[in-house]
C-alpha cells in the first residue's frame, strides 16, 4: 500500500489526494504528514509488524495514522471508538 501511495506522491504530487468537503490535501501535503508520523513511530524501535491500535473516528486523521503505521512497518489494528472501554483492555 506504501508504494501504491508513494507512486502517486511521485507522480503527482500537487494533485488532491484527499478532499473531505472541508480540506483538500495534496499528495505532497499527506506524504509529508505520513512520513513525520512514521518517523516518530520508528524512534519506538518496535519489533516488525508490531500492531498499533488507531482509535479514531474516520477521517483524515485516520487515513494519514493508518498510512504511517504501515510506512513504519507496523501493523494497523483499527478501533471503534464506541466500543466499550471494558472491550478495549
Amino acid at each position: 500500500m506504501d508504494s501504491l501511495f508513494s507512486h502517486n506522491v511521485a507522480i503527482n504530487p500537487g494533485a488532491i489526494a484527499i478532499d473531505d468537503g472541508a480540506h483538500q490535501w495534496s499528495y505532497s501535503d499527506l506524504d509529508r504528514e505520513v512520513q513525520r508520523i512514521s518517523s516518530l513511530l520508528k524512534t519506538l524501535h518496535l519489533p516488525p509488524e508490531e500492531p498499533i491500535c488507531i482509535l479514531q473516528e474516520a477521517g483524515i486523521e485516520t487515513i494519514i495514522a493508518h498510512l504511517a503505521v504501515i510506512r513504519a512497518g507496523l501493523t494497523c489494528v483499527p478501533l471503534e471508538p464506541s466500543i466499550p472501554n471494558s472491550r478495549l483492555m
